[in-house]
């Protein structure tokens, strides 16, 4: 049986062919998909029905250090209005879209420590693929 290791620094995420480094302590990203795959209605008998959805619309989160170099990149796609392709890629998932675009500049902050930029990606194509 194999052994699942997990390693940060074997963890790719990559915006538009450019790879983003300087992240926040803690989660450097997440992602999520918006809709449930299928949705079921029932009428007053008990008569089942599906609905598939074909909605596949998520969301990626990219978590940087305030004082990263990839918030420029970033900041200069969410000016230009640019849809770009996201890819997350660890040894055992990849999450994915080829279409998304931030949807808002991520809040401000500064005080004791360096603050977080949190990139809001909202994804035409959301996919997440367990690997291994």
């Amino acid at each position: 049986m194999a052994k699942w290791e997990y390693d940060a620094t074997k963890c790719t995420t990559i915006v538009d062919g450019k790879r983003m480094f300087g992240f926040q302590d803690g989660d450097m990203v997440s992602g999520e998909q918006t809709n449930d795959n299928a949705e079921l209605t029932t009428d007053a008998q008990g008569w089942g029905s599906w609905s598939i959805n074909n909605d596949h619309r998520g969301t990626i989160t990219i978590n940087l250090s305030a004082n990263s170099p990839a918030n420029v990149t970033l900041s200069d796609y969410f000016q230009s209005n640019k849809t770009v392709p996201v890819s997350i890629t660890t040894p055992h998932e990849h999450v994915y879209a080829s279409e998304a675009r931030i949807q808002k500049v991520p809040g401000f902050t500064a005080g004791k420590t360096t603050g977080n930029r949190a990139w809001q990606f909202l994804c035409v194509n959301y996919t997440d693929k367990i690997t291994a």
